[in-house]
C-alpha cells in the first residue's frame, strides 16, 4: 500500500508540469480571445464585467450624457492647450529622433528608451526653467513665470483631453454595441475567468489573490473625484479635477488615443 501511495505520488509530480503547460496554454488562448474580441469592439473589460454582474453595462441614456459631456470638454481643452502643444513640439522632435536613433542601433531592453526620453526631456525643461527664472530676474518680469505655468497647464490639459477622448470614443462604442454582441462578450469573458481560475495554482501569490477579487471589491473606492462627480454640476466638477493630478498616469492611459497591449516601441 505504502509502494502504491508513493508511485501514486510520483506520478502526480510527474503530470503537475503537464498539466500546468496545459492549463497555461488554455489560459493564453482563451485570454488572447477575449482580448481580441475586447479590441475589435472598442470596449473595456470592466464594462462587460459589469454587464455579467448586473446585466447591463450603462443605460443608453448614461452613454448619451456622458458622450456630449466629453466630446465638448475635450473640444474646449485641446483648443485651449494648443498654443502650448506647438510650443512642445521641438522636445517632441528631437525626442522622437532620439528614440528612432536609439532603436536603430539594434533590439535592446525598452526601458532605455523610456530612460533616454526622461533625461532629454529633464536636462531641456530643467535648462528652460533656470533660463526663463534669470530672464525673469534680469529684466523683473513676472511673463516668463506665466508661460513656465502655462505650458505644465498644458500637459494637464493635454492629459485630460486625452482622457476625455477616449471615454468619449468608448461611450460611443458601447451605446451603439448590440445587446447579442454584449452576451457573446460575457460568455467570453466567463471562459477566460474558468481558465484563469484553472491555472491560478501556477500563478503567484500577488497575481492569486487579484484573480479572486469579485465584483464589489473591484469597484472604484470612494475618492474626492467620485464626490465632485455627486456633489456638484459635470462641468464644475471636472473644473475642480483639473486642478489635481489624474489617478491613473499610464502612458497608455494619459497620452495616446488608442490602447497598445505591448510596450514593444518598434510596434
Amino acid at each position: 500500500g505504502g509502494g502504491g501511495g508513493g508511485g501514486g505520488g510520483g506520478a502526480l509530480e510527474r503530470d503537475a508540469p503537464k498539466a500546468s503547460a496545459l492549463a497555461a496554454a488554455r489560459l493564453k488562448a482563451e485570454l488572447s480571445e477575449y482580448q481580441r474580441l475586447l479590441d475589435q469592439k472598442g470596449i473595456k473589460d470592466e464594462r462587460v464585467r459589469r454587464a455579467a454582474a448586473v446585466g447591463q453595462a450603462l443605460p443608453w441614456y448614461w452613454c448619451a450624457w456622458g458622450l456630449a459631456q466629453r466630446a465638448v470638454l475635450c473640444s474646449l481643452l485641446f483648443a485651449v492647450a494648443t498654443p502650448g502643444l506647438v510650443a512642445w513640439m521641438p522636445v517632441w522632435v528631437y525626442v522622437k529622433r532620439r528614440e528612432r536613433m536609439l532603436m536603430a542601433k539594434g533590439p535592446r531592453w525598452n526601458d532605455s528608451v523610456a530612460e533616454t526620453k526622461m533625461m532629454v526631456c529633464a536636462l531641456i525643461v530643467m535648462a528652460f526653467v533656470l533660463g526663463c527664472l534669470g530672464y525673469a530676474l534680469l529684466h523683473r518680469s513676472a511673463v516668463p513665470l506665466a508661460f513656465i505655468a502655462y505650458l505644465y497647464a498644458t500637459m494637464r490639459l493635454y492629459e485630460e483631453a486625452v482622457a476625455d477622448a477616449r471615454s468619449c470614443y468608448s461611450l460611443y462604442k458601447l451605446l451603439f454595441l448590440r445587446p447579442s454582441t454584449m452576451a457573446a462578450m460575457v460568455q467570453k469573458r466567463k471562459a477566460a475567468k474558468a481558465a484563469l481560475d484553472a491555472a491560478s495554482f501556477s500563478l503567484p501569490d500577488g497575481v492569486a489573490s487579484e484573480v479572486k477579487t469579485t465584483h464589489d471589491e473591484a469597484l472604484p473606492k470612494t475618492s474626492w473625484r467620485r464626490a465632485f462627480d455627486f456633489y456638484f454640476p459635470w462641468w464644475l466638477s471636472r473644473l475642480l479635477v483639473l486642478f489635481m493630478r489624474r489617478r491613473k498616469k499610464d502612458w497608455n492611459e494619459v497620452l495616446r488615443l488608442e490602447d497598445h497591449n505591448t510596450m514593444d516601441y518598434v510596434e
